[in-house]
């Protein structure tokens, strides 16, 4: 199953029949998504209402584990940062990279591992996200990001 950031609101997939599904996940119209990937099991879903990505916006973030089928998200966690912009799978967990730090995420619930800003230049506005999966890499036990 590929999930890609669908538009008005929704996730959509295109299954192993390549069978596309624009809306096969409703998420909030005021939030967008931000990061998708899996740890094996889940879909892993960053969301936010902080669309502008203003770097005081702190309450707005969440993290939502969802089966691929249900209507709805199985789990959903607040993070305290105000954007993900990218989520990796390793062999030793799954990430989420924050504009205020990185977080290790599980279906079991989430833990700051990292206190400071990986990577995301601050000012008044983010101008500079990181969003290519292509800058988190994993290496042995080590985790690997670059700006």
């Amino acid at each position: 199953m590929l999930l890609l950031s669908g538009t008005n609101g929704n996730v959509a997939k295109i299954d192993s029949s390549l069978v596309y599904n624009g809306s096969a996940l409703s998420i909030p119209s005021d939030t967008a998504v931000t990061a998708i990937s899996d740890d094996g099991t889940y879909a892993i879903i960053a969301i936010t209402k902080n669309i502008q990505a203003y770097p005081t916006v702190i309450n707005s973030t969440k993290i939502l584990f969802w089966n691929g089928w249900n209507p709805s998200w199985l789990r959903e966690y607040d993070i305290s940062d105000p954007f993900i912009y990218a989520i990796k799978k390793t062999s030793f967990g799954v990430f989420a990279f924050g504009q205020l730090g990185i977080w290790q995420v599980s279906f079991g619930g989430i833990k700051k591992v990292f206190s400071h800003s990986p990577g995301v230049k601050q000012g008044g506005i983010l101008s500079n996200i990181h969003t290519n999966d292509g800058s988190i890499s994993s290496y042995s036990d080590t985790l690997v990001w670059g700006g």
